[in-house]
């Protein structure tokens, strides 16, 4: 139930206004800066929660042991990383994974969290390893629902192929497609007035904005560099001439 809650508490972080969510037009710089402001109160409210759980259990002053509950709290996790209603299960295991990494390279932390760290850290990286295994073996398994999929909604009437899709990555066009139909999951779940369903949909939006936020930016700082190395280049190549006619 604590774990429920929490990851209640962070999806909730996101929910985005109405006027956002009905506008079919561009977003403007301002609605992109609420957007990553929405996932970052998200992330802060997960690393919050997480440090100071990890900081009862080192904690001796206490006589409740806060270890079994929080080896508890990892189990939830991992039990709900792959359920589409829990999406900040992820958040929380790429967040708690970075911190359990610095307690295990922390000297200054007593040896025996350390040891406790390592094993958790363990336990998530083997959980998440499995997971990622299993997944690329279910490809064909991926695509043949897919195909399915789109065979019943041509027959309903309700497919129609985007002549922009046709310029991605095979492997890009497979992700979009997926995304929308997890969306369109969870919008029907959403009118059952669950909202759980509802939260995890609008948590889902805001984190796959913000990487494509991201993904445009290292794409833009990558061809920056490029440009002022092959400018540095031209530069080299025109400085030795000058040195060459001077020398002749």
């Amino acid at each position: 139930m604590v774990t429920a809650l929490v990851l209640q508490l962070i999806q909730c972080a996101t929910i985005l206004p109405d006027s956002l969510c009905g506008d079919k037009k561009p977003v403007k710089p301002h609605q992109d800066i609420l957007v990553l402001q929405k996932y970052d109160v998200a992330v802060s409210i997960g690393g919050n929660f997480l440090t100071t759980f990890l900081n009862k259990c080192k904690s001796r002053s206490n006589e409740t042991d806060f270890r079994p509950l929080f080896e508890n709290f990892i189990h939830d996790l991992l039990a709900t990383v792959n359920k589409p209603e829990w999406p900040a299960s992820e958040l929380l295991l790429s967040l708690l994974g970075t911190m359990l990494v610095r307690y295990v390279s922390d000297k200054g932390i007593e040896q025996s969290i350390r040891l406790v760290s390592l094993d958790y850290l363990g336990i998530v990286a083997a959980r998440l390893r499995k997971d990622t295994v299993e997944s690329r073996c279910k490809a064909n398994i991926i695509d043949s629902m897919i195909k399915s999929i789109k065979v019943e909604q041509e027959k309903e009437g309700d497919f129609i192929e985007n002549v922009d899709q046709f310029k991605l990555h095979p492997e890009e066009r497979r992700t979009e497609f997926l995304q929308k139909i997890l969306l369109d999951f969870l919008a029907v779940n959403a009118q059952e007035e669950n909202l759980i369903w509802d939260y995890a949909r609008h948590f889902y939006l805001v984190q796959w904005y913000r990487d494509v936020i991201y993904q445009r930016r290292r794409m833009k700082d990558a061809k920056k560099e490029l440009a002022v190395r092959k400018s540095k280049g031209i530069t080299k190549h025109r400085t030795d001439g000058m040195f060459l006619n001077i020398k002749i």
